[in-house]
């Protein structure tokens, strides 16, 4: 009897690693799985929530722009629904509400406070930690997950916008949302999930305008390219997902444009009074063309070093970029193992490699080239794909390490030039723990000989010891991130994660949160027991997987130790030669003692005791100038200038009409330069000249803190206008 002949394989099924699992969002299944993934998944979870939370009530408002927005968005319906930065409702913050309404809603359950409106985004930040692993783990694996997990949760950046009350930690959220969307509507070729995606987009949107459309053509592209149905069914599909991202988009603004401007608030940022011109000009064209912007803020902004290596300039690399060598190497094995044909292109893996990558050239390509106003801490939309990237790509380099041809080459040299990249970035800041120069590149130079002689000897016991150095590349950081437990941003409405304020110029620099208070001795050892217990952990960990993974490994996990051992002790000469941490830490909080932004008590009580019961405390120029006073007095206080002290918010005959209806009588005005691009018409230069003209100026020695070597620039004068006749 004839055996019957094999049958042709022409199935598209994915293999079991790739089939993503169907039984939706579980974490408390991750979290009691077996073995070394779920307590894995539970430590860098821990870690993420540590690194978020901590002394977060230390740090107050952050951002006093969005703060005082929320306080005053407390205050009324009007101003929650439209986004009023002041109490009187005069004028809106410059993007749309919908992250402070969030904060508004924490605020309003646990009482106003700086901890109330930074915790929606420290919460932001521990769940797109778990989410990116739940969107890897079911196409490359569970290492591939832990790894993109911790590489996210470790991102400098990434921690730092999980500390602010800025939107970037929300908007992170959302766009992983979105890709798990896009999974899903690939994978059951549903509508449903397509404009689900849609509608996440629209309402990353009304968190951050076009910025959260970056990415939009890429997923729409891979639905296309790889999605299920006939070529017309799917662009039918994204005809109508397109008109969902409009409607959700649009939505908050056409219901503000269609509201009478005498019935709201001015939109800020706008140089009209709508939110249409604010889509289109400062939250849109402004970011990539030729910004309009006082130039004093290039000095914190990305412009003028638009091209294709602006990105991998070592005064930035360090936000996100520590791992982007290992990432491409990564990419190059990831794509070369990639099936050709047709019929097993569209796998689970390959969507999830096309999304992540489409995420990260999207991205690349507009900060690279966008002339107009990209400030660093935006780069915090590259972390997630880099970190999904660098899981992917570190199994994928680990898998072809094993085999022959040229592919096994990529892991050493990708270690290599990651190696080569951290000693390029940490050499800008020679004056911030030099030893962490020293240890990155002498682990990373080690671990790249370890592997190499374990391959070319066939030696597994350098092999192992290869790789648990190789963990030294996370040193860098581990440590900014750590960094950022006792740091806050010198300008805390443009945040970094960059250290070293004794070579940083400008708004860029760090300063310690505890200014007036004796720092616990355990403070400063934190930032050496914490690395230093987890990278041996972190190697342990890593070497055991992989020498169990092969029975002939199985009894060499002595190598491992000694592996791990080394790396100890490394870590350990360096961390004993570093004898600057607490010395430091006195020199910096006495170099930076001061905000940048005025928070003077005197004016504040000068205005307090002859406010005289009108509607306004005061007009100032910026809302900077009246964030610090909406927040200690709840009182409506006018920023007839927006954000920037720019906007046409307030004209001569408006201000002269307050004061005649006795609803105001102080205005603080700027002589400064910084205003000149403003309006002759209205703005700052306008109410400048006619206060000047029609108001007596009030003696500075009433309300002016004396002067000191740090005196504010703004060249400022308080007009009192009370005189004027009605």
């Amino acid at each position: 009897m004839s055996q019957p002949s094999p049958r042709l394989e022409t199935s598209t099924e994915s293999s079991p690693q790739e089939i993503p699992s169907r039984r939706g969002f579980s974490l408390s299944r991750h979290l009691s799985s077996p073995g070394w993934t779920g307590l894995g998944l539970l430590a860098i979870l821990a870690l993420a929530g540590f690194l978020y939370l901590f002394r977060l009530e230390e740090l107050g408002y952050n951002n006093e722009y969005y703060a005082s927005a929320v306080k005053s968005m407390l205050a009324s319906w009007s101003n929650f629904f439209f986004g009023a930065f002041d109490p009187a409702g005069f004028i809106t913050v410059d993007k749309p509400p919908l992250f402070l309404w969030v904060q508004a809603g924490f605020a309003w359950t646990l009482g106003f406070s700086g901890l109330a409106l930074l915790l929606p985004q420290a919460i932001a930040g521990i769940v797109s930690v778990w989410l990116l692993y739940r969107l890897v783990r079911p196409v490359f694996g569970e290492l591939a997950g832990l790894l993109a997990a911790l590489a996210l949760a470790l991102t400098p950046i990434f921690v730092v916008t999980s500390r602010h009350n800025n939107p970037e930690s929300l908007l992170v959220l959302v766009l992983l949302l979105q890709v798990y969307a896009l999974t899903k509507a690939v994978e059951h070729g549903r509508l449903g999930w397509l404009l689900a995606l849609a509608g996440l987009a629209g309402l990353g949107f009304n968190l951050k305008m076009l910025e959260a459309l970056v990415t939009l053509p890429a997923f729409f592209l891979v639905y296309l390219l790889v999605g299920r149905g006939r070529p017309v069914k799917r662009f039918l599909d994204l005809t109508i997902a397109g008109i969902v991202v409009l409607v959700v988009s649009f939505s908050w603004a056409l219901l503000v444009d269609a509201v009478s401007p005498g019935q709201r608030p001015f939109i800020g940022g706008s140089t009209d009074n709508t939110v249409t011109n604010l889509i289109l000009g400062y939250n849109g064209l402004n970011r990539v063309e030729t910004g309009d912007g006082p130039a004093t803020f290039s000095d914190v902004s990305l412009a003028g070093l638009a091209g294709p290596l602006r990105l991998f300039q070592n005064y930035i690399a360090g936000e996100t970029n520590w791992l982007v060598p290992l990432v491409l190497f990564g990419l190059v094995a990831l794509f070369t193992t990639v099936k050709q044909r047709l019929e097993t292109w569209k796998t689970p893996r390959n969507t999830a490699l096309l999304a992540w990558t489409g995420w990260l050239v999207s991205f690349w390509l507009v900060f690279s080239f966008a002339k107009g106003t990209i400030h660093p801490y935006y780069l915090v939309m590259l972390a997630p794909p880099l970190a999904a990237l660098t899981g992917a790509g570190l199994v994928a380099l680990w898998q072809v390490f094993r085999e022959k041809g040229w592919q096994s080459w990529l892991l050493p040299g990708g270690l290599l030039a990651n190696t080569l990249y951290q000693v390029y970035i940490l050499a800008y800041y020679p004056g911030w723990n030099a030893w962490l120069l020293a240890l990155a590149g002498l682990s990373g130079l080690l671990g790249v000989a370890g592997l190499v002689l374990g391959k070319t000897q066939d030696r597994p016991v350098w092999r192992n010891l290869g790789l648990g150095l190789s963990a030294g590349q996370l040193l860098a950081p581990v440590t900014w991130s750590l960094n950022q437990l006792y740091v806050t941003p010198l300008n805390p409405t443009l945040p970094s994660a960059r250290p070293g304020v004794e070579n940083e110029a400008g708004y860029l620099g760090n300063r310690y949160i505890w200014e007036n208070v004796t720092q616990p001795a355990w403070a400063g050892l934190l930032t050496v027991v914490l690395p230093l217990a987890f990278l041996i952990g972190l190697a342990l960990l890593a070497v055991w997987k992989f020498a169990v993974s092969k029975p002939d490994l199985a009894s060499r996990w002595k190598t491992g130790a000694v592996g791990v051992a080394l790396l100890a002790a490394i870590l350990v000469g360096g961390f004993v030669a570093n004898d600057r941490i607490s010395a430091r830490t006195g020199a910096i909080q006495t170099a930076l003692t001061r905000p940048v932004y005025r928070n003077d008590t005197r004016l504040l009580a000068y205005l307090a005791a002859n406010r005289q019961d009108r509607a306004y405390l005061a007009a100032v120029p910026t809302t900077s100038e009246a964030g610090p006073l909406i927040l200690q007095t709840g009182l409506p206080v006018l920023a007839y200038g927006g954000f920037m002290g720019i906007d046409p918010a307030l004209s001569p005959a408006q201000a002269a009409q307050l004061v005649h209806e006795n609803k105001l009588r102080y205005f603080l005005v700027s002589s400064n330069n910084w205003f000149d691009n403003v309006s002759e018409e209205a703005g700052t230069r306008a109410i400048y000249r006619w206060a000047s003209q029609n108001c007596r100026v009030v003696d500075p020695a009433f309300w002016k803190t004396p002067a000191n070597s740090l005196e504010n620039p703004w060249q400022e004068q308080l007009y009192d206008c009370s005189n004027i006749p009605t």
